[in-house]
């Protein structure tokens, strides 16, 4: 093993602490939020070097394949009667997933869940998960941290299918007109948190006035969610065109979207009534509703008990951010698509 090499790779990693605060507790920092304290860095560098000594004597090289470094090194640390404890394993885990992602521009690190829990039932999470509004409790069974495109598709391919067979176009299905509207509804609600990322407020807010349609584009204007302190007015546009818009998401919500509105009951129209109304007599959703509809449409997927279904449109929305960095999006470029004032709004969906 080259100690050059460790060298350069252990402060490679640790130069993440200074680039991006949030990869530190709040227990490491001084009094200034963004400058770590002595001490803290000096327990972060024996942490790293530990990691990387280790992936370097196994022939893994961290700069090169983080996810299969990181992996190995938290799965030899937790082997064998003296492996270690689960609160080790994760602080571990988000200690080198987060320097990882800072250093590397937002590098894809996916993390696989701690050993002993990662086969417990998920069903154990699916009231916790939709109580609390959180999807908090999933990661806490053991399941991995990310979720990736292909299996957002094995997930909801089944589910989407309910309006119609699938189209050339991965996950965008061809729209009939004869489906029950309610059904169209929820689709449209599993779309606009998956494809688009929205928040509940923000969906639940939308009229049929903050859409402007034509047959290449779907533009819509989304309302400041005011529960939230970062976000913002936006205007969304979801192209029809999978050549121009690579995201088959983007697609689908655009279809989506116009088959609903050309679908939706003749009572329920109005420019200034609500988009998803939460009867056939119109009004608001509210979040006990979205979480029975995406727990229903989850019954149809090949994984019923999957927290993408239990988490309401926070679960969804996460997802989203997933995928969209996972595909390259920049940070920045995500930050203004989602409408939201400070980047470490976005940061804290890694951890």
């Amino acid at each position: 093993m080259d100690p050059f090499l460790v060298d350069h790779r252990v402060a490679w990693l640790l130069s993440g602490l200074h680039k991006q605060a949030y990869v530190a507790t709040s227990r490491a920092r001084a009094r200034s939020p963004d400058v770590l304290s002595e001490d803290a860095v000096a327990v972060y560098r024996t942490m790293v070097r530990a990691y990387v000594e280790w992936a370097l004597t196994q022939g893994l090289d961290p700069k090169q394949d983080p996810t299969a470094a990181i992996n190995a090194f938290l799965e030899h640390k937790c082997a064998g009667p003296s492996g270690w404890s689960e609160g080790t394993y994760r602080r571990y885990a988000r200690l080198l997933t987060r320097l990882h992602w800072a250093v590397q521009g937002g590098s894809l690190v996916v993390i696989k869940g701690w050993p002993s829990t990662a086969e417990a039932a998920p069903s154990a999470l699916s009231k916790t998960a939709a109580e609390s509004d959180e999807i908090e409790a999933a990661w806490s069974l053991g399941m991995d941290a990310w979720i990736t495109g292909e299996e957002v598709l094995r997930l909801t391919d089944p589910v989407f299918s309910l309006a119609g067979p699938a189209s050339a176009a991965p996950g965008v299905p061809v729209l009939p007109r004869d489906v029950p509207w309610k059904l169209a509804r929820n689709l449209v609600i599993l779309s606009l948190g998956l494809d688009l990322g929205l928040r509940f407020q923000e969906i639940r807010r939308l009229r049929q006035g903050s859409f402007s349609t034509e047959a290449d584009e779907t533009r819509v204007t989304i309302h400041r969610d005011e529960t939230a302190p970062t976000a913002r007015h936006r205007l969304v546009t979801a192209s029809g065109d999978s050549e121009i818009d690579t995201s088959p998401g983007m697609v689908r919500a655009h279809r989506l979207l116009q088959w609903w509105l050309k679908l939706m009951p003749e009572t329920l129209r109005g420019s200034d009534r609500p988009i998803l109304p939460s009867t056939g007599k119109g009004g608001h959703l509210t979040p006990s509703t979205v979480f029975r509809i995406l727990e229903g449409l989850g019954a149809h997927s090949p994984d019923p008990d999957h927290w993408l279904f239990h988490g309401g449109i926070q679960a969804l929305r996460r997802a989203h951010i997933h995928m969209a960095l996972a595909e390259g999006v920049p940070p920045q470029e995500l930050q203004n698509r989602l409408g939201i004032h400070h980047l470490a709004s976005i940061e804290r969906y890694l951890g």
